[in-house]
């Protein structure tokens, strides 16, 4: 039996019964998740106007190529400090703030001349709660890949929005 688009065999595809299949749909998910099952479900379509004026990045060298110079910077999470040479060779900021949980992890070599010459700093301890000393608009930019954890990223976040100047 052939079935015509926009109907079904039971009839006309109405706003009802496509609600009415949705409803079940996401019964049968949610039953389906509660059996530690996993469903990844389609991403909306974005809308042209939310992407007009985005470009895609290979990754976060590519990110900061991208991103004005000569600010004042702030970088969440910084391991060993690699990333943050790049930033500072790349960026070229006027003060990059490094904010870290363990700086005993940070190797010297790679920040020690723009620590001597005072533009860059170490603060040590939890991120958000440091960022938060700093006053409102106050960084350029803030690189955040500090606490992988959701609520982490998002506290850091929370705070950095009121801590980056407006575009």
């Amino acid at each position: 039996m052939a079935v015509k688009q926009g109907s079904t065999a039971a009839g006309k595809v109405t706003f009802n019964k496509v609600e009415i299949a949705r409803r079940e749909y996401l019964r049968l998910i949610r039953e389906y998740e509660k059996t530690n099952g996993h469903y990844l479900q389609r991403a909306p379509t974005l809308k042209t106007e939310n992407v007009q004026n985005c470009s895609v990045l290979q990754d976060r060298y590519a990110i900061i190529e991208k991103l004005p110079k000569n600010g004042i910077v702030a970088e969440i999470g910084v391991d060993k400090g690699l990333f943050s040479k790049f930033i500072l060779d790349t960026a070229k900021p006027e003060l990059l703030v490094l904010f870290e949980a363990d700086v005993s992890r940070i190797d010297p070599a790679n920040i020690y001349q723009q620590i001597k010459k005072d533009t860059c700093k170490i603060i040590e301890g939890d991120s958000s709660s440091n960022l938060a000393k700093y006053d409102d608009n106050y960084f350029d930019w803030i690189y955040i890949d500090g606490d992988h954890r959701y609520e982490g990223v998002k506290k850091d976040i929370d705070v950095a929005k009121s801590k980056v100047k407006p575009c």
